[in-house]
């Protein structure tokens, strides 16, 4: 009888974020809350596992921006009200939609937030807010015609993700 044992990586998506800027893929794309995990495994029977990293993951290029495990679960509890997948694509949909040949300014980022809070939770926390403002504003910079999109991405500083990478079973 033959015992494989080894340490296995493995990324744990514990929580959908919605659509956001990744600054790796260039494009707007899936990201979630997660954990970045080494697991202890006999015959893949998993015997120990330690956490990594907490961190916010691009769903195609795996890369995330780190958190200590505190601001994660803080992350974690102001994302709740849009924890649902749907509403997070109709809300980026939607979003696309008003941001498609509109001016990229502050003022259309504004009335953009504004339509969103009528149909979704945007709003239900400063923090959200703030999140959701700068993810229009990003649209708008790329989408958008005329006015100052590269004001808009400067102001929605978008912050490079690190690499994550996770090896298979060793």
């Amino acid at each position: 009888m033959f015992l494989y044992q080894g340490i296995r990586e493995k990324i744990r998506e514990d929580q959908s974020i919605g659509m956001d800027y990744c600054p790796g893929c260039r494009i707007f794309t899936r990201f979630f809350l997660g954990r970045h995990l080494r697991i202890q495994h006999l015959n893949y029977i998993p015997l120990k596992t330690w956490v990594l990293d907490y961190a916010e993951f691009c769903d195609q290029c795996k890369r995330g921006r780190v958190f200590t495990q505190e601001a994660y679960a803080a992350r974690m509890k102001i994302m709740e009200p849009f924890s649902d997948r749907r509403l997070q694509k109709r809300c980026y949909e939607k979003a696309l939609a008003l941001a498609d040949g509109a001016t990229a300014t502050d003022e259309s980022a504004a009335e953009i937030c504004d339509a969103l809070s009528a149909e979704y939770p945007v709003k239900a926390s400063p923090q959200l807010e703030e999140i959701y403002r700068r993810r229009v504003e990003m649209l708008l910079a790329l989408n958008g015609r005329g006015g100052d999109p590269q004001a808009l991405m400067h102001r929605a500083n978008v912050q490079p993700v690190q690499a994550i990478l996770v090896d298979e079973y060793e």
